[in-house]
């Protein structure tokens, strides 16, 4: 299945479809010829990609089924009306007037799909609806899937899906809102060893999003736009080498806090040294453990929680142990909360001012602060103006509507509420003190 998605169209760079993966990780056993699997999935795939638009969704995920294996080819693509449906498995049957004929479709893919399947004791399943998409699936009988402690809990977890992205890169912020809402920590991946991809996307993508690059300038690119929770690179890279991604992404106000892991054949202590220099938080020298890059990806994600947990409920108090953080982050924060403290009385004053002034894209700016805080641009928006008005209660006489209005609540009802939410204790316990 890796090996399929490496070599079809989904994968190249200008058809930039978004990618659902769900692969199991425990190795499954099945009594067949691997070169003809190959040619079924790539066939699948191709046709997904073939008839789905730009940017659209394409999914792969494989499972055990009692003793099969199912596999799953889905698209949001043209689809089929459901009288061709049982034909399209015959040699040289084609749809009159569909896209078949502008993508030079034989007819035959399908047909050779089945006659393989066949061959080894599985079947194909066709499900298809005009104008909204198709659905493949391939059932296998399995001999049996290996099993241990780590390789159950690794299989159970693969069967969410993750997502890797690799779309083109004049659209690359249409992808990355797709990912804004995700729960599953971002990984970017550069590499230029399509090798080193495959094995890196199977180790990962069971617990993160994935995002690839295949040179060291587009990883810069992407790293920008999509602000991932961590970066994978090479250091040996056309364009720009690992230790030029490192230095450019830890200078950049937008990316400065992404933790980096470089990937290198020089294992020798200046080679390490100079990558250290260069901002990198870890230096894996190839050929590397997998346990200990798992574990790196875990502990520098964990480490950028624990701070965000020190945030937790006082982002924009003075209080805030800003401290805790590298000076250039520390100086982010302090600008952005001194941008919004300057339109603290602006009821309208929201996420796409601060965007503006801080010139960051709405994805940059919720991805960094969400990093850095655990919070939205909104939620961190709200909570300078519900410190401010703290402040306010604990040190002057103004009513409570008073201090609601100047601190850019429109209504004094909605601050009460969201003040105790936030505090624990109504705006009048503070003001009576």
């Amino acid at each position: 299945l890796q090996t399929a998605l490496e070599s079809v169209d989904p994968w190249s760079e200008d058809a930039h479809h978004l990618m659902q993966v769900s692969i199991p990780v425990a190795p499954i056993y099945l009594n067949a010829d691997p070169h003809r699997l190959a040619q079924v999935f790539s066939n699948l795939l191709n046709n997904a990609a073939k008839y789905t638009p730009a940017r659209a969704t394409i999914t792969l995920s494989a499972r055990v089924v009692k003793k099969s294996l199912e596999i799953t080819v889905a698209d949001t693509g043209v689809g089929s009306e459901q009288k061709h449906i049982p034909r399209l498995t015959e040699r040289f049957y084609r749809v009159d007037g569909s896209r078949s004929t502008d993508t030079g479709g034989t007819g035959l893919g399908l047909a050779i799909v089945k006659h393989i399947l066949s061959r080894h004791g599985g079947e194909l399943i066709l499900e298809s609806e005009l104008g909204k998409g198709s659905k493949f699936t391939i059932i296998l009988p399995v001999l049996h899937v290996y099993k241990d402690k780590l390789q159950d809990r690794l299989s159970r977890e693969a069967t969410t899906l993750g997502t890797i992205i690799i779309p083109d890169e004049t659209n690359m912020e249409v992808m990355a809102d797709s990912i804004s809402t995700s729960k599953r920590p971002l990984v970017l991946l550069v590499e230029d060893n399509p090798d080193v991809i495959t094995y890196l996307t199977t180790l990962l993508l069971s617990e993160y999003d994935l995002v690839t690059a295949t040179n060291g300038q587009a990883g810069i690119n992407k790293a920008i736009e999509f602000v991932p929770d961590l970066v994978v690179s090479d250091v040996m890279m056309p364009e720009k080498d690992g230790f030029e991604v490192c230095e450019t992404l830890k200078s950049d106000e937008r990316t400065s806090h992404i933790p980096i892991i470089l990937l290198t054949a020089k294992a020798d202590q200046s080679a390490r040294i100079e990558g250290l220099a260069h901002g990198a938080d870890a230096y894996l020298a190839k050929p590397f453990h997998k346990e200990e890059l798992l574990i790196r990806i875990e502990k520098l994600i964990e480490l950028r929680r624990q701070l965000q947990f020190g945030f937790g409920k006082s982002a924009g108090s003075a209080k805030m142990p800003l401290q805790k953080l590298p000076v250039q982050e520390e100086e982010f924060l302090q600008k952005l909360i001194g941008i919004v403290e300057a339109h603290l009385s602006d009821e309208n004053f929201g996420m796409p001012e601060l965007c503006k002034q801080a010139g960051m894209s709405r994805t940059q700016l919720f991805r960094k602060l969400k990093a850095l805080t655990g919070k939205s641009a909104t939620r961190f928006i709200r909570s300078i103006r519900l410190e401010k008005a703290r402040g306010l209660l604990e040190t002057t006489d103004l009513s409570i509507s008073e201090v609601a209005y100047q601190t850019g609540f429109g209504s004094a009802a909605y601050f009460s509420r969201i003040f105790q939410e936030e505090f624990g204790v109504a705006p009048s316990a503070m003001w009576n003190r």
